[in-house]
């Protein structure tokens, strides 16, 4: 029988795991990236804050199912790699990374990697979705002229898109653990341990 790691520990299946799920999202970004690039020119502020948040979910899956410092910035930035073929190349590898840090901020300072509530992971997208509109929509958005409101409201569907995303994440996680396929990770021992 496999010794169960420590939380903090990585085992290398623990790094596989983690590595195939940023991969696997990533690849589901890519159609993402291309449309973001399609609808920045007509949405505009919306479009980044609707279609960017769309990236958290990689972070978030990741951060729910493995349970272990690292595995949200690793996702996050594996997940960012197939997109890099497209138009926005190293840019979206940089956004990855950031959307990761600040994932793996708010997991740590939200569930201390052990306590996932339905709750938890929705503050856990929402004050993502804030910091990182904050850190990349509003340092691009000084030389621009946007009405106080209207960056308001992006703020707000913004931190909206990153807390759907931390659910439909959890909603996932918790689907695919059902089938055996994460059984021997974080998540798979504590739904075994509840049976």
């Amino acid at each position: 029988m496999a010794k169960k790691s420590s939380k903090g520990t990585w085992s290398t299946r623990d790094l596989l795991v983690t590595i195939v799920i940023g991969l696997a999202f990533g690849v589901l970004l890519i159609p993402v990236t291309w449309a973001y690039a399609g609808l920045l020119s007509a949405g505009g502020i919306f479009t980044r804050a609707i279609l960017g948040g769309l990236y958290f979910l990689p972070a978030a899956f990741a951060a729910y199912v493995m349970r272990k410092p690292g595995a949200t910035i690793l996702a996050s930035i594996l997940s960012a790699l197939p997109s890099m073929l497209g138009p926005y190349s190293l840019i979206v590898l940089m956004i990855g990374g950031l959307i990761g840090l600040v994932g793996e901020l708010f997991t740590w300072l939200l569930t201390r990697y052990r306590n996932f509530t339905t709750a938890r992971m929705l503050w856990l997208g929402m004050a993502s979705g804030v910091t990182v509109y904050l850190l990349i929509l509003g340092s691009m958005l000084r030389t621009t002229a946007f009405e106080p409101s209207i960056l308001l409201i992006a703020a707000v569907v913004s931190a909206a898109v990153f807390a759907a995303c931390s659910l439909v994440a959890r909603y996932l996680a918790n689907s695919v653990v059902k089938t055996g396929v994460l059984a021997n990770t974080a998540l798979g021992e504590t739904t075994a341990d509840e049976i």
